[in-house]
């Protein structure tokens, strides 16, 4: 469950962009929030993740108000899919990229080979486990960006024009 009261925000010296924003999305819900550029669709998205903080208001994911202390407890259970994948990858080969997240919640080696493996398979990436991500194409690497949000698993999925590419 995603839940928003009355939340402002406005980025430095520019115009309100969210005021009184209230929104509820239920739990196993698919939304698609849709809107012309620039009309906050990935702010919307970054407030909800914690990469923005609102002026006003609270934002509620899962049973945990968003805040300080919270943040990297709601960013556990929240996978986030950039727009443009390039902004993803940080490892040399796409298997290590896809193992990262895992690295970084402790999951046994074991498991994130499973993980990795079953996900390269599902998704059709079993090819491309030791390339570099630079040397995908567009689609290629938004396919592999996915990969890597679900072999987290995570409790929420917020794609930013995820699939744009494909």
């Amino acid at each position: 469950m995603i839940q928003l009261e009355r939340v402002s925000f406005r980025y430095p010296k520019r115009d309100v962009l969210f005021q009184d924003l209230s929104l509820h999305i239920p739990r196993g819900q698919w939304v698609s929030i849709v809107g012309p550029n620039g009309s906050g669709k990935s702010t919307l998205i970054k407030l909800i993740n914690g990469l923005l903080v609102p002026e006003e208001g609270t934002i509620t994911v899962g049973d945990m108000v968003l805040s300080r202390d919270t943040i990297e407890q709601v960013r556990s259970r929240v996978g986030y899919l950039f727009q443009n994948p390039d902004n993803q990858f940080i490892a040399t080969t796409v298997r290590d990229d896809m193992a990262y997240g895992m690295e970084n919640r402790c999951v046994p080696r074991e498991q994130m080979e499973e993980r990795i493996d079953q996900v390269a398979s599902e998704l059709g990436l079993n090819e491309w486990l030791n390339r570099h991500p630079a040397s995908l194409s567009g689609g290629q690497k938004q396919r592999v960006a996915i990969a890597g949000l679900l072999v987290l698993n995570p409790d929420i999925m917020i794609w930013d024009e995820a699939t744009s590419m494909l």
